[in-house]
């Protein structure tokens, strides 16, 4: 009889710990969740939405390394057998005409494709396999 209270409390000190254990597994992967929206927003520009300027270059890297050859890649607007590289300076100002322009950018791009704000009114476009007549049609009127 004296040995009951002390299974009752081993008993709840089993159950309170499994308790802890399942919400310190459920919390580190809310953590992760939001760990990896955190990077995520890191890259947009605040005010198009669109990848910014540092997401645009660390792409732009693994693009190129992806390629094989980083001499194959430029940042003329040309475009590579496998990789087109789009700059479009646009004269826009205000915040509204950048979201406009933003929201018309990714309609035309693939889901394949960075869009980058790269500038205060230039964007660019990351389109790996395009070739020339997909930079063509990217950067065309």
């Amino acid at each position: 009889m004296g040995s009951t209270p002390w299974l009752v409390l081993l008993a709840v000190a089993l159950l309170a710990d499994a308790a802890l254990a399942v919400m310190l597994r459920r919390t580190g992967r809310q953590v992760r969740v939001l760990e990896r929206e955190r990077a995520r927003l890191a890259g947009l520009d605040p005010v198009t939405q669109v990848a910014g300027r540092g997401a645009f270059e660390l792409a732009l890297e693994d693009a190129l390394a992806g390629i094989g050859d980083p001499t194959r890649g430029r940042r003329t607007g040309d475009a590579t057998g496998d990789l087109a590289l789009i700059v479009l300076a646009e004269d826009a100002s205000g915040d509204g005409v950048l979201r406009a322009v933003a929201r018309v950018l990714g309609e035309t791009v693939r889901p394949v494709d960075l869009l980058a704000r790269t500038g205060a009114s230039e964007f660019a476009v990351i389109a790996p396999g395009a070739g020339s007549a997909g930079a063509r049609r990217l950067a065309g009127p």
